[in-house]
C-alpha cells in the first residue's frame, strides 16, 4: 500500500501527474453512487487544481428549458435527454483543451 499519497489516490495510475495539462478524470456510475463525493475528495487530494463538472451542476443551474405548456407532458426524456448528455460529453474535451483541468 502506498504511504506517500493520500488514501483517495492510492491505486490511481502513478504517472498521472506527469501527463501534462488538459487531463480528464471521468467518473461514471449509477445515480447516487458517490461520484460527487469522490470528485470532491480527489480535488482535495491532488496537488494541482481540477475542475469538477457534472451534468447535475448544469441541470441545477437552470440551463434546461422550462415547461411552457402545463397541460402537456414535458419532453425531457424523449427530446432533451438524448441531446443533453452527448452535448455534455462533447464539452469536456473543450474544457481540457483550455487547460482548465
Amino acid at each position: 500500500m502506498e504511504r506517500s499519497r493520500p488514501v483517495i489516490l492510492q491505486g490511481m495510475e502513478p504517472g498521472l501527474a506527469n501527463r501534462g495539462p488538459g487531463r480528464i478524470i471521468f467518473l461514471n456510475d449509477a445515480s447516487s453512487s458517490g461520484k460527487s463525493t469522490l470528485a470532491k475528495a480527489t480535488q482535495q487530494a491532488l496537488a494541482e487544481p481540477f475542475v469538477h463538472v457534472s451534468p447535475d451542476h448544469l441541470v441545477a443551474s437552470g440551463m434546461l428549458p422550462v415547461r411552457r405548456d402545463p397541460d402537456r407532458p414535458f419532453a425531457w426524456w424523449d427530446q432533451m435527454r438524448p441531446r443533453f448528455f452527448p452535448g455534455f460529453h462533447r464539452c469536456l474535451p473543450a474544457l481540457a483543451a483550455a487547460e482548465t483541468t
